[in-house]
């Protein structure tokens, strides 16, 4: 049993490096210039070789390879930044932010708790009710209740994830107004999801006012009065206008 779990860590080390290997070195495939994307629209040749000397981008690939990984192994960390300007970025060091110079580090602690509150609420919400239709299923197999469970997970998984995500956001957050564990921009989400809220109200209020004249035509009496917006109704038998 000792011998397999040593053997199981080993390959995950190297899967891990190779997996790290694969993802820096495809960076550098790409035909973007990290040095032009740091320093935007006003550069020159002085500013992309100031780019170049602070992130290391002048010194040959391997060694630029070498120098992201001391920084993952060494407990000391290491080194960041150009020749005079050095400064020390703590274990375990990915680098800095190109956009904000925030280290990478930081980021992903900060955005941990968020996204460890969502993967266990989802993990939490998938196995119960997937179970639980699972089990139905099972026992009602033919039946009018398995072929719902069946159209209920077909349209989870179909529906678009980035659309569902809103609705929710719409819901848990606008209407029920319900904290969200772990979130430090719960004031910013909440002014999206009420700008969402703003765009969604007179779609549905039109979507409502044509089903009703589709549905309800309008009785005789009324076809001369304008409606609260000010609009003429469409009169039967005649062309718009």
């Amino acid at each position: 049993m000792g011998r397999y779990l040593i053997r199981r860590l080993l390959q995950t080390i190297v899967i891990l490096w190779v997996i790290s290997a694969i993802t820096f070195f495809l960076f550098w495939i790409t035909p973007a210039n990290p040095a032009l994307l740091i320093c935007g629209r006003n550069c020159n040749t002085e500013t992309v070789a100031t780019v170049n000397a602070t992130y290391g981008f002048d010194k040959p690939l391997i060694v630029q390879y070498g120098t992201y990984m001391k920084g993952l192994v060494s407990p000391t960390g290491r080194e960041i930044g150009s020749e005079g300007n050095e400064r020390t970025c703590a274990w375990p060091c990915f680098g800095e932010s190109y956009q904000n110079g925030i280290p990478v580090w930081e980021s992903i602690s900060t955005a941990f708790p968020a996204t460890f509150w969502l993967a266990s609420g989802a993990a939490v919400i998938w196995l119960f009710f997937g179970v639980l239709l699972g089990l139905i299923a099972a026992l009602r197999k033919g039946k009018a209740i398995d072929k719902l469970s069946v159209g209920l997970a077909l349209f989870g998984v179909s529906f678009p994830t980035i659309v569902f995500g809103y609705l929710l956001l719409y819901l848990f957050i606008v209407k029920l107004q319900w904290p969200v564990p772990g979130h430090r921009e719960l004031g910013a989400v909440h002014r999206r999801s009420t700008e969402m809220d703003a765009v969604l109200h007179p779609a549905v209020d039109d979507a409502r006012a044509g089903l009703r004249g589709a549905v309800h035509p309008a009785h005789p009496g009324q076809h001369d009065r304008h409606d609260e917006r000010g609009l003429h109704p469409y009169r039967p038998g005649q062309g718009p206008g």
